[in-house]
Formats: structure tokens, C-alpha cells, sequence
């Protein structure tokens, strides 16, 4: 993935808009658009901008952390993780923990 479809990705597990993350980032929604969908790539300030405000890091928009620590999927469940309330991560974290005491009886 480029890091458009990583910004893509993570704003679709964030429940955010384009638009949304634009007007936070005070850039043009076409500027962000660019950065998405033409292979324009930001600066890095800017990254680290659009990182912060997806609560990411930089290396996860670029990918650097994927290949040796984790797959795809499970940087998008870890990014939908950090999206949740304090009650929401509560609940997955106990169904997580069922679901291992489950495994561990296998």
C-alpha cells in the first residue's frame, strides 16, 4: 500500500471523513485528496500532522512497521482499538481475553 491507502484506511476505521481530517490539518480537502488518491506524498511535518490527528504513528502511514512487526490486519484492528471509548475497549478487551481462555483449552 502507498500511503494514500493507508490514510484511506485508517480514516475509514476512524469513522472520519476527508473532509474532516482537511479542515483539522487546515489544508485544502483537493491538497488531501492529492495525497490520497494521485500518489502525492505530504511533507514530513505534515505527516506527522495527519499521523497525530489519526493517532498513528508516521511509520504506520509509511509502512514501516507492517513488515516486521505486523500484517495489515492487524494494524487495522490495533488503529480501530485506539478509535474506541474507554468503555468500548473495555468490552473488546474482556472478549479478547474470553476468546484466549477459549483457545488455551484447545
Amino acid at each position: 500500500m502507498n500511503i494514500g491507502e493507508m490514510i484511506l484506511q485508517t480514516l475509514e476505521a476512524r469513522g472520519m471523513s476527508q473532509k474532516e481530517l482537511a479542515d483539522k490539518l487546515n489544508i485544502p480537502t483537493t491538497t488531501l485528496n492529492g495525497y490520497i488518491k494521485r500518489g502525492h506524498e505530504p511533507d514530513y511535518s505534515l505527516l506527522k500532522s495527519i499521523a497525530t490527528i489519526l493517532d498513528v504513528t508516521p511509520d504506520y502511514l509509511l509502512e514501516f512497521e507492517s513488515s516486521s512487526i505486523m500484517n495489515q490486519e492487524e494494524l487495522l484492528l490495533l488503529t480501530r482499538f485506539r478509535g474506541m471509548n474507554d468503555l468500548q475497549k473495555e468490552i473488546v478487551s474482556e472478549q479478547v481475553k474470553f476468546i484466549a481462555s477459549q483457545n488455551n483449552r484447545n
